[in-house]
């Protein structure tokens, strides 16, 4: 599997002060302002000053095999961001139920859903619901909750 890794801020905040704090930088010659979205600058900014990490958030997305093809590929692409996009947008929540907090897991960790996703895309299944339920398997006194992923066949009719 290839992972991608990508990154926001967790506060506007942050963002304003990695523009003021990372130093201008020299392209053929001329002098660039700094841009903390542009990934090569932002890891030699961390590089330099590895504290400043903590006002980053960091996520793993659109995992895909390299042996997967090119049809399976584009359609694992469009399956994790359709899940990202019900997770961050339909599903959105403050994480103050167990329940919540276990939804907002699965968007976090997308990373492990891409193997699930990897197989139903290549039975021609799509994504249809997002569930979430306590789980049966659990330690004892311990909170542990599923995230159901349900796929449908769309070239099948039948309920």
């Amino acid at each position: 599997m290839m992972a991608v890794l990508v990154y926001t801020f967790r506060q506007r905040c942050h963002r304003d002060s990695f523009f003021q704090l990372m130093p201008a930088v020299n392209i053929d010659g001329v002098l660039v302002p700094s841009n903390p979205y542009d990934a090569r600058q932002m890891v030699n900014h961390l590089e330099l000053n590895p504290a400043e990490a903590k006002s980053v958030i960091w996520t793993f997305i659109n995992a895909v095999s390299p042996e997967a093809s090119d049809a399976n590929t584009v359609a694992m692409r469009r399956s994790l961001k359709s899940f990202l996009h019900r997770i961050y947008y339909d599903l959105r929540n403050l994480g103050q139920l167990d329940r919540d907090r276990a939804l907002n897991f699965a968007a976090t960790n997308a990373f492990q859903a891409a193997s699930t996703f990897e197989l139903a895309i290549a039975s021609g299944m799509e994504l249809d619901s997002i569930e979430v339920e306590k789980s049966p398997l659990c330690r004892l006194n311990s909170n542990c909750w599923d995230v159901k992923l349900k796929f449908f066949d769309p070239e099948n009719s039948r309920p």
